[in-house]
Order: C-alpha cells, then structure tokens, then sequence
C-alpha cells in the first residue's frame, strides 16, 4: 500500500506514516500518476489480465527512465478452478504477512505474490514465499509466434464442424471426426481424401491442419 500526507512532507509506501510499519519486501518500481487512481487501475497496470489499461491509467511519469523489458516475472502461489479455492490460499499467505492478490485468467484463479520487471526482484520474492513455506513458481507470459505453414497437397487435415462441400451441400457427419489428406489444391478448392479414397472438394478456410 501507498499513503501519502496532504501537507506535501511525507509520502510513506508500506504502511500509515505514524504507526510506524513498513514495507517488508522489495520496491522494484516507482511509477507516479497525475491523477487519483483505483485498485482495478493498478491491477491494470501490474498486469491483471481482467482488466483492461485504458489510456487515462497508463502513468504519464515513470522514477525508471531505463529501458525495459515489458515481460513482468510473477510469483505465483497456485492456480485453482474454484475461485473459494483461490480465496482459501490468498487467505493463508495473507496471515504470513505476505502481500499477495487474485488474478483471474481463462477459466483459473491465480494467487500471486508481485509482478516484477526484473527477474532477480522476483527471484527474491519466490525465496520469501517459499520460506514461509508455500510451494511457488516465477511465471513469464510468452511470446508466441503464428505459425506459417499453409495448407498443400499432401497435409493432413480436418473439416470444421458445420462446414459444408465447395458447393455448398452437406457432408456425412463422421467426415468431422476423421482425418484427410489433401490430395488437389486450387486456390480456396481443396480435394481431401481418405485412404486414397476421395471424400469431397471443400474450402480451405473450413479445414484445420494437424
């Protein structure tokens, strides 16, 4: 937590100036708003990926000028379907005195213990959840590239459930199930065959190559 003193002398970060407690972790960075921001906008912009960074929460003022990776390494503590579940555990990291929050990403709970841009900042945090006896892992989200393989004669493919000859009629349902392989190629036309026998001519972009 953030507690700052409207007379301008005093800005305390881990607790109320005059009850004297701090921050018992690592500040890995200083970001500073021009205006009044919730909870849900620093989630955003600690990467909670339930919510979306509008343009009036990204900080107009950053202490870091260096240049950074933009990947934040996360302490996670679990991630649970049932969102009790993930409740259950934050509430039990919480009594370690260990800062922590819930993400929801997909269909899963995530408790997590800080995002970092620096590995090592994470790697200390990891080593204090761990000491209080929690099993925990540094996540990075990754990048992942499109693939460009295309379909050609000779893929091996699937129809799209619904899709329907390059004519527009139907096919029999088990043409679904099965895989084919390409056996002519014409723009969007497609022939698959199945074991060697011809099934139909369909679209290529109703195709799922395996």
């Amino acid at each position: 937590d953030v507690y700052s003193i409207t007379n301008g002398k005093y800005l305390c970060i881990g607790g109320p100036l005059f009850d004297r407690y701090g921050l018992d972790g690592v500040i890995d960075n200083v970001v500073v708003w021009d205006k009044v921001v919730t909870a849900e906008d620093v989630k955003a912009a600690m990467g909670n990926t339930t919510v979306t960074e509008s343009a009036s929460t990204k900080p107009s003022t950053s202490t870091n000028t260096s240049t950074k990776s933009s990947a934040l390494y996360k302490v996670q503590i679990g991630a649970f379907s049932s969102e009790a579940n993930a409740q259950a555990q934050l509430k039990k990291v919480k009594a370690k005195k260990i800062d922590a929050t819930i993400v929801k990403s997909g269909k899963y709970y995530k408790v997590q213990a800080g995002a970092f841009s620096s590995k090592a900042n994470a790697e200390a945090q990891l080593k204090k959840v761990k000491s209080a006896g929690f099993d925990a892992v540094i996540t990075v989200p990754t990048t992942t590239t499109k693939s460009t393989a295309k379909i050609k004669v000779g893929s091996t493919v699937k129809v799209k459930k619904g899709a329907k000859t390059y004519n527009g009629e139907a096919l029999a349902s088990f043409v679904y199930d099965r895989k084919h392989k390409v056996s002519e190629l014409s723009g969007n036309r497609a022939v698959i065959s199945y074991d060697g026998v011809v099934v139909a001519a369909v679209k290529t972009s109703d195709l799922i190559l395996m």
